[in-house]
This record gives structure tokens, sequence and C-alpha cells, in this order.
């Protein structure tokens, strides 16, 4: 079947974000990224820090609060870094050849 002159031509390609006035931003939140606010983020290391001084205050062995502390403070780092979208970045860093 032919189809009449006046029908539009079929495209092959998706038509782009830019075309639809969206950004990729947009996308990214409409695929499961989303931001999490500042007041969010200041209130959730406060939590965390008062937890640790809590923890600190129980006597125990000076060694294992030390590690219960480093161990808190790595997941915290890893936290942040995931939040800022920097874990991606630093894991394509590579040392030597």
């Amino acid at each position: 079947m032919k189809l009449p002159e006046c029908a539009p031509a079929i495209q092959h390609e998706p038509p782009s974000f830019l075309e639809f006035g969206l950004s990729a931003g947009w996308f990214r939140k409409r695929i499961g990224e989303h931001k999490m606010p500042l007041v969010t983020l200041v209130i959730t290391l406060a939590v965390v820090g008062v937890l640790l001084w809590l923890v600190n205050l129980i006597p125990m062995q000076g060694t294992v609060k030390g590690l219960l502390n480093l161990v808190v403070v790595i997941a915290v780092v890893i936290w942040l870094l995931k939040v800022f979208n920097l874990l991606g970045y630093i894991t394509q860093f590579h040392v030597g050849h």
C-alpha cells in the first residue's frame, strides 16, 4: 500500500530532549533520581553526629570506639559522595597504566 504524498515522513531517530524543551535533569528525575533537599542532608548529618557522640559516652574499650567511629565516618563519606553524584567519578580514576 502506498502512502499518499501528503503523509509525513517516518522518523527513524527519536526526537531529542531539546526538541521537546526538556533538559537532561528532567529525564533523570523521571527515571527515579531525586534531589535531596539541603535541610534533609543537614538533619541527617546532625543525627549521625549525635549518635556518634552518644556511642562515645558508652564505656567500652578505646579501640572498639575508634573502629566504630571509623566505620561510621567512612559510611557517611560514601553516602555523601553518592548524594552529590561524585562516587561514579571517583571509581573511574585509574592509577598506573
